[in-house]
């Protein structure tokens, strides 16, 4: 336990990583934003093709 003490409160540890996690978040966030705006007509239609696939095999292998 002390190596945890020696940084910081519990209170302060859990703030530090809710603002990581935070910060994470935004980060991807932004990154798929610029992805997305990069994209083709032609790879969004690829991509929701793709997603509907997937839809439809998960479905079917819930009912199997």
């Amino acid at each position: 336990m002390g190596e945890a003490n020696r940084r910081g409160t519990y209170e302060f540890r859990k703030a530090e990583g809710e603002l990581k996690l935070a910060q994470r978040i935004e980060e991807r966030r932004k990154y798929f934003a610029v992805k997305e705006a990069n994209m083709t007509d032609e790879e969004r239609e690829q991509r929701h093709k793709a997603r509907m696939y997937i839809a439809m095999a998960s479905g079917l292998g819930a009912i199997l």
